[in-house]
């Protein structure tokens, strides 16, 4: 905040006004003083100013409705003023404080004033120098001196203005302190400005505070109306919120549940401290809950609530009877709505006769297996086929995608290490519920290091933490094609059977037989006529390195099935980024893609003149014509 150190002389404005109309040059030292005496720019650059009308007061509603945006600042001034009318007593400076709104009008008045009065705009009199506007306008803190004669006499004052600001930084008018003296004191002006800025600052945390205030309210009707139950915990396990729903499942009211710890409430099978210690979040958990003199099954959702700085302040619980809830379903990325058989999508091909042996070894193998490979593979469905043919098909089959859970969750889900209710033993845990079968664990390269070792020990001494044994077959599903995320010791455990699948562009003599069974399958299951598929089609398929490979040649595929209906699928049917193809530019043959670039590029430098350019190239004419229709490049 800029202070000066003494005010703008403004007493020879008006004279130099006068020297400037009448075509002198003004002085140098006097042409900041024109700039920022906003409200008299006509003048000074020599526009004829339109006659001034009778100045007419604004009426009492006008006065109440400019007055709002400035009323916050008013109210805060009158909490601060004190130490500023101390500091004037003892200087006995007699002053007037004035509020101006945005567009010039003088809002309200503390103190005696001959020059401003309330609901008049403060051009409205011929002063030398506007510092309102000259405030408003450059949005910076002014102090000017002003001696002019009025009604009969000079009048010798100092004005300090400091603009006023509302939370977005938008000026909104400016304070003004009309000192009636001719001696400038730096201190009370200093002392003025401060507490401008402090309104400012103080405004922008109070207008803050408001919204915050207002979305916490919004947040808090939110919650109280969902159909799920809804507690607020604080970290000393005692209830903040609690929502009507709640309420009702577990029979309390408003008044009797504030404040109160959640153990006195849900006796058993719930322990928020484990929960905030362990940072412990999760979705639609089972718990047998014990309440009152009864004992239900809810499914639980916890979240951690964070202040700003991350730092745990909360826990949010949410309850759902079981009764409420079907079948859980985790959303899938793909959006056909079910998977197709594998079988289905590999018969009739090279690949299948290939990978079929494969298989059958990997089934008949008593060992752990890593399946690895780039995505959209179908990697959980050979996943399936090695159970399948494995002497545990009569076991059981679960798969667990470990992506997006934590690492004690993930613990807990496998082997029970950390589990909510201590009654419970790890018989509920999914390597125990996999017993004798078979444990797909998809995304296995996402675990951290330490749950890799705690991971790799488990495999080694085949026992879970309450030393129970366990007869389990692990099949790790990973995105890449080699275990590179892996510590070294799970990499050598995995490295004595693994299943890499090829991707599609490996096997592109099978593309066509891919895209027919893909095809029908689709067809019988949308229940729509089998359409044919153009050689366009095939040729663009055929360009095309198919990254998301089986998957993305599925989802293609069904997008067009179902959004077209076509008899003949044509590329029109296909997304844009297939249409776009052209087969010049995947030209697999490194001489091939140089040459088309020579061409080209002598086509460019001759304008299109196929002759010059086979002369610029050093060929034959009729060279050069063969290579473009080799190439097909338009000429």
């Amino acid at each position: 905040m800029y202070i000066p150190e003494k005010p703008l002389d403004t007493g020879r404005i008006a004279i130099e006004k006068a020297r400037f109309l009448n075509g002198q040059t003004p002085s140098p030292e006097i042409i900041r003083d024109f700039i920022l005496d906003s409200w008299e720019r006509s003048r000074i650059y020599g526009i004829a100013p339109a006659t001034s009308p009778e100045p007419e007061r604004a009426d009492e509603g006008e006065i109440r409705r400019r007055m709002q945006p400035l009323v916050p600042f008013i109210e805060l001034f009158e909490t601060v003023r004190e130490s500023l009318d101390i500091l004037l007593k003892h200087k006995n400076i007699p002053v007037t404080l004035i509020w101006v709104d945005v567009e010039g009008t003088v809002i309200k008045t503390d103190g005696e004033s001959p020059l401003y009065q309330t609901s008049k705009r403060v051009s409205e009199r011929d002063m030398g120098t506007n510092i309102a506007g000259t405030c408003i306008t450059l949005n910076q803190s002014m102090v000017m001196t002003q001696k002019e004669f009025f009604q009969s006499y000079f009048h010798d004052s100092i004005y300090a203005a400091h603009p006023l600001r509302d939370a977005e930084k938008h000026v909104t008018g400016c304070c003004i302190l009309e000192m009636h003296t001719s001696t400038y004191d730096p201190e009370v002006v200093r002392m003025f400005l401060l507490i401008g800025d402090l309104l400012n600052r103080q405004r922008i945390q109070h207008t803050h505070l408001h919204q915050v205030q207002e979305r916490e309210s919004v947040l808090l009707g939110i919650l109280e109306h969902i159909p799920s139950g809804i507690m607020v915990l604080n970290t000393s396990e005692q209830i903040t919120f609690i929502n009507q729903q709640a309420r009702k499942l577990f029979d309390l009211t408003r008044e009797s549940v504030q404040n109160r710890y959640l153990q006195s409430i849900i006796r058993k099978g719930l322990i928020p401290g484990d929960l905030i210690r362990l940072e412990k979040e999760f979705l639609y958990r089972e718990h047998v809950l014990t309440y009152g003199n009864q004992s239900k099954t809810f499914f639980v959702s916890s979240a951690l609530i964070r202040n700003h700085e991350m730092a745990i302040t909360g826990l949010l619980l949410a309850f759902s009877p079981a009764k409420n809830l079907t079948f859980l379903r985790p959303a899938r990325e793909s959006s056909v709505p079910s998977q197709i058989p594998l079988q289905d999508i590999l018969k009739n091909t090279a690949y299948q006769k290939k990978i079929q042996n494969t298989l059958q070894d990997l089934g008949r193998s008593p060992w752990d297996i890593l399946i690895a490979g780039e995505r959209g593979l179908f990697k959980s469905e050979f996943a399936r086929l090695i159970h399948t043919g494995s002497p545990r098909a009569s076991g059981p089959l679960t798969i667990f995608d470990i992506a997006g859970h934590h690492s004690f969750e993930i613990r807990d889900l496998l082997w029970g290490e950390f589990k909510t209710n201590p009654e419970n033993n790890t018989g509920q845990c999914l390597i125990s519920r996999s017993n004798s079968g078979t444990l797909v664990l998809n995304h296995a390269d996402q675990m951290d290091e330490d749950l890799q070792g705690d991971f790799y020990h488990l495999l080694q001494n085949r026992e879970l933490p309450d030393h129970t044994k366990f007869n389990v077959r692990f099949i790790c599903i990973t995105g890449d094609d080699r275990a590179g995320r892996f510590i070294p010791e799970l990499a050598a455990y995995f490295d004595k059977e693994k299943l890499l699948p090829d991707p599609v562009r490996k096997h592109a003599s099978d593309l066509e037989i891919f895209t027919d069974n893909i095809l029908q399958a689709l067809s019988a299951r949308f229940h729509l006529p089998g359409p044919e598929v153009s050689p366009a089609v095939r040729q663009i398929f055929s360009l095309y390195g198919w990254p998301g490979n089986l998957e993305e040649i599925r989802d293609v595929l069904a997008t067009a099935l179902l959004k077209h209906r076509p008899k003949i699928l044509d590329e029109n049917h296909l997304p844009g980024r297939l249409r776009k193809l052209k087969a010049p530019t995947f030209y697999k043959d490194l001489n091939a893609q140089k040459k088309i670039r020579e061409i080209t590029d002598a086509l460019k430098t001759t304008g299109g003149n196929c002759k010059e350019a086979a002369k610029h190239m050093g060929v034959a004419r009729s060279t050069f014509y063969e290579w473009l229709a080799k190439y097909k490049i338009p000429h």
